[in-house]
C-alpha cells in the first residue's frame, strides 16, 4: 500500500479524518463527553493522555523547554505550558473587553469570565460540597474547598516551605516575606498587606463597633477582637507549660509565653 493508499479512519459524527486509529478513538471523546483521565491534584478531567501530563505541569512548575521563550508573557512576565494558554492570557493585557453584561453593563475579556460574573445577578449555588454540604457559585471554588477535606495542599511557599489549598492564598503569604503593604489607610498612613485587612482597620477610625457579642452585648469594631472575646465565655483555659499559670485567651497565652522567651535569651 503506498502513502496515496494509507487507510484513513473516519469519524462518523463530524466525518473528520485521522491517519491511526488511536487518534481516531481520542477524538470520538469530544462527541461522547467522556473525559478518563483525571488530575490527582485538582481533580481537572482530560479526554487524552498528554492533555493530563501537560496540565500536570502547572502544579509540579515544569515546562516544555523547547517552547519556554514562546511559553512567557512578555508584558508581565508570566509563564504557561502551553501557547494557547499564554494567548488567552495576553487578551488581558490588549484591553480589548467584548464580553457584555446585559444586567449591569460590566465588560469582560472572556466569555468564561462573563458566565462566572452573572451568577452574582442570579444568586445561583449549583455546586454543592458532598462532605459538608456547603454551596458554590463555581466549580472551581468548589474544588479549591474540597481540599480542606482532602487535605491536599498543592501550593508550596519557595521561602519557608509552607503550603496551601488555593493559589490566592500562597500569594497573599508571599506578600509577608516581601514586606509589601500595598494598601494604605488615608486617614493615618497605616498599611496593610490585604485589603481586607485595611476595611476592618477602617471600621476603628468611624467610630462604629458592628459586631457585638450575643453573650454579654459588648461591641467590636472588628471582626477578629470579637473572636477574641468570646473565648473568655467559653471557659477554656490556655495552660503555660513553664510556670503552669492558666490564660483566659489565645493571645493572653502569647504575650505571657514572650516572657519566659526573653528571659532565656537574656
Amino acid at each position: 500500500m503506498n502513502h496515496t493508499e494509507r487507510e484513513q479512519y473516519i469519524c462518523s459524527v463530524c466525518g473528520k479524518m485521522y491517519a491511526r486509529k488511536d487518534g481516531l478513538k481520542q477524538h470520538q471523546m469530544i462527541h461522547t463527553g467522556k473525559i478518563p483521565y483525571r488530575c490527582d491534584v485538582c481533580d481537572k478531567t482530560y479526554a487524552r493522555k498528554d492533555r493530563l501530563k501537560q496540565h500536570k505541569m502547572i502544579h509540579t512548575g515544569e515546562r516544555i523547554h523547547s517552547k519556554e521563550n514562546s511559553c512567557l508573557c512578555d508584558v508581565c512576565g508570566k509563564k504557561y505550558s502551553t501557547t494557547s494558554s499564554l494567548n488567552k492570557h495576553k487578551f488581558i493585557h490588549s484591553g480589548h473587553r467584548s464580553y457584555l453584561c446585559d444586567v449591569c453593563g460590566k465588560k469582560f475579556t472572556r466569555n468564561s469570565f462573563l458566565k462566572n460574573h452573572y451568577v452574582t445577578h442570579t444568586g445561583a449555588r449549583p455546586f454543592s460540597c458532598d462532605v459538608c454540604n456547603k454551596t458554590f457559585r463555581r466549580k472551581d471554588t468548589l474544588k479549591e474547598h474540597q481540599r480542606i477535606h482532602s487535605g491536599i495542599r498543592p501550593y508550596s511557599c519557595n521561602i519557608c516551605a509552607k503550603t496551601f489549598t488555593q493559589k490566592g492564598h500562597l500569594k497573599l503569604h508571599e506578600k509577608t516575606h516581601t514586606g509589601e503593604k500595598p494598601y494604605s489607610c488615608n486617614i493615618c498612613g497605616l498599611g496593610f498587606t490585604l485589603s481586607s485587612n485595611l476595611k476592618s482597620h477602617k471600621v476603628a477610625h468611624s467610630g462604629q463597633k458592628p459586631y457585638s457579642c450575643d453573650v454579654c452585648g459588648k461591641k467590636y469594631a472588628q471582626k477578629s477582637t470579637l473572636k477574641l472575646h468570646k473565648e473568655i465565655h467559653t471557659g477554656q483555659k490556655y495552660s503555660c507549660d513553664v510556670c503552669s499559670k492558666n490564660l483566659k485567651t489565645k493571645k493572653s497565652f502569647r504575650k505571657h509565653k514572650m516572657i519566659h522567651a526573653r528571659a532565656i535569651k537574656e
